[in-house]
């Protein structure tokens, strides 16, 4: 049996499989270790219709940026909406985007648990959406 795991972020993740046999099931636990392939803080990017844009530092402690270019040279309206791996909202938000150039910190409350988390930011009709990993 073979698999491929990507990383997503540095860090260690736990992977569970079951083995069923005629002879019985065996679960398995494995550990996985992630390590930043660069020096400089790791970011996740979304290129689209709406341009390049970062979320920076990932993974983070629950503060991060949300930085790059839309494809206009106009002020744009963004909506940012953080979501747990539940699908449940923990943060609504806006930025504008001046001059096509977004440039927003957002910092989550810090009674959020360390794990995976969606950032979902719309823009001139169009969605980005990027995953990113908190931990304190």
């Amino acid at each position: 049996m073979t698999g491929q795991v990507t990383g997503l972020a540095p860090g260690r993740a736990t992977i569970t499989y079951t083995i069923t046999e005629p002879t019985g099931t065996t679960t398995v636990l494995n550990t996985v270790i992630v390590s930043a392939l660069t020096e400089t803080a790791p970011s996740l990017t979304a290129a689209n219709k709406s341009g390049d844009i970062l979320l920076l530092p990932n993974p983070n402690t629950g503060g991060f940026t949300i930085k790059g270019s839309l494809a206009t040279t106009d002020d744009a309206n963004a909506t940012l909406e953080v979501m747990d791996m539940l699908g449940q909202v923990i943060y609504k938000g806006s930025a504008t985007a001046r001059n096509g150039k977004l440039n927003e910190h957002i910092q989550l409350e810090s009674t959020i648990a360390n794990g995976m988390y969606i950032l979902s930011l719309k823009a001139q009709g169009e969605t980005s959406v990027f995953h990113f990993v908190v931990e304190r």
